[in-house]
């Protein structure tokens, strides 16, 4: 029987883990300047580093509450990170005297923000640690929610049912219903899965997405399953690998992976990418780039859903993606992309045209309470960073009696080239 754990190094023995059976002990020289991330993105996105880990601290778990405030594992203690660059730690697991180190596998937050759900694949335990309030405090005082050995990953669908891909007590490696109930045998919603345990995802119709983890010669495949074949096989019968969409016949490990919106990314721990499915195949997102041609790891993905797509041009509104990036010997980093802000300075209301009706928009929004222009920076007419009156001014001159143009981005929408 194989069974996965997360956990890189441990008591001398390599293990396919999160990151798998990587340390790049021949990274000799120092870690590249902090000033600059590591992770570069494509054209329309930006990159920013929000965490340097020490390089022998072994991330195991990453999420992002409600609030959009960071959620880690750090090897010894779950942490909040917020914007603010504060740090507060809701959760230190207990050690027993003479006992192994803690390796975490994942954290997953409740559909109800509420709590994010722990694993760890030391012991194999489940805890549910508070998000409000003050968390569970670094006393360790939690109770385990659920017992799963070697548990993996964890996805949570609409109805709020979470599922975890783990060792089973039965038929080897499955994905297996979260019952909140450590006395409980989990309830095997698929079986019989060969090899390691692999990372799971639902998409927004609660389709379940799955990647094989084996290493016996055999190619790893990206598997579907639907939401009715899930709800079917809960509390009474189980799929097994036959019963799985093979959208993907061969593709290379994956350690991760999250739906941001409509697209599903995964984190590839031995090329160093970020990849994103495509119609008949993957497509690398973002890429570790590291001088030296040093050996390099993508493990932990999550997402923040904003008001818009993940595309370009969204900014802020179109929420982030962050990644763990490491060597294991060099950088140990917490990265996030975002999309790039693009908007035509000047264009306020929708009708596609910068004319005097802008300008009244800019008056209006200033002076009598209407609607905001969306977004903020297009009302910075004159780039000053603020919106006022002297906006619609700027550009009641630069359209009747030859004032100067408007700042870029103003003849296209695009991004700020002062950003």
């Amino acid at each position: 029987m194989v069974h996965a754990s997360r956990s890189v190094f441990q008591l001398g023995h390599f293990h396919h883990c999160r990151p798998f059976l990587v340390l790049a002990f021949w990274a000799a020289a120092a870690r590249p300047g902090a000033a600059d991330s590591l992770l570069k993105a494509p054209r329309g996105f930006g990159t920013k580093d929000f965490i340097h880990l020490s390089p022998n601290q072994i991330l195991g778990g990453l999420a992002y509450a409600p609030d959009g405030s960071k959620l880690y594992y750090d090897g010894v203690s779950v942490r909040r990170h917020s914007n603010g660059e504060d740090e507060k730690v809701l959760f230190t697991p207990p050690i027993g005297s003479g006992d192994r180190p803690i390796f975490g596998s994942f954290l997953e937050v409740i559909p109800d923000g509420s709590a994010v759900i722990f694993g760890e694949n030391t012991r194999g335990n489940l805890y549910r640690i508070p998000l409000t309030g003050d968390g569970a405090g670094p006393a360790g005082d939690l109770k385990p929610v659920d017992y799963l050995s070697f548990n993996f990953d964890m996805s949570f669908n609409g109805k709020g049912q979470g599922l975890v891909s783990a060792l089973s007590k039965v038929k080897g490696n499955s994905i297996v219903l979260f019952d909140g109930d450590p006395a409980q045998d989990n309830d095997a919603i698929v079986d019989e899965i060969p090899q390691y345990s692999g990372p799971l995802a639902f998409d927004g119709a609660d389709n379940l997405y799955y990647a094989t983890a084996r290493f016996d010669g055999l190619p790893n495949q990206l598997w579907r399953f639907t939401a009715a074949q899930v709800e079917s096989a809960i509390g009474v019968g189980v799929l097994g690998p036959q019963d799985a969409e093979v959208l993907l016949a061969d593709i290379p490990n994956k350690i991760d992976m999250v739906f941001a919106g409509r697209e599903l990314y995964l984190a590839d721990p031995n090329l160093g990418t970020i990849d994103r499915l495509v119609e008949g195949g993957l497509e690398t997102f973002a890429r570790i780039e590291v001088p030296g041609g040093v050996f390099f790891s993508a493990t932990f993905l999550a997402f923040r859903p904003g008001l818009k797509e993940f595309s370009p041009g969204a900014g802020a509104s179109g929420g982030a993606l962050a990644a763990n990036l490491t060597d294991f010997q060099r950088f140990n980093d917490l990265a996030e992309v975002t999309p790039e802000l693009f908007f035509q300075r000047g264009r306020i209301n929708a009708d596609g045209e910068v004319d005097i009706s802008d300008a009244i928009a800019l008056l209006r929004y200033a002076y009598l309470g209407g609607p905001a222009p969306d977004p903020l920076e297009a009302g910075d007419v004159n780039d000053d960073g603020g919106i006022d009156g002297s906006d619609a001014v700027y550009l009641l001159e630069y359209l009747f009696i030859g004032g100067p143009r408007p700042p870029e981005p103003f003849v296209e929408a695009g991004p700020d080239p002062a950003a």
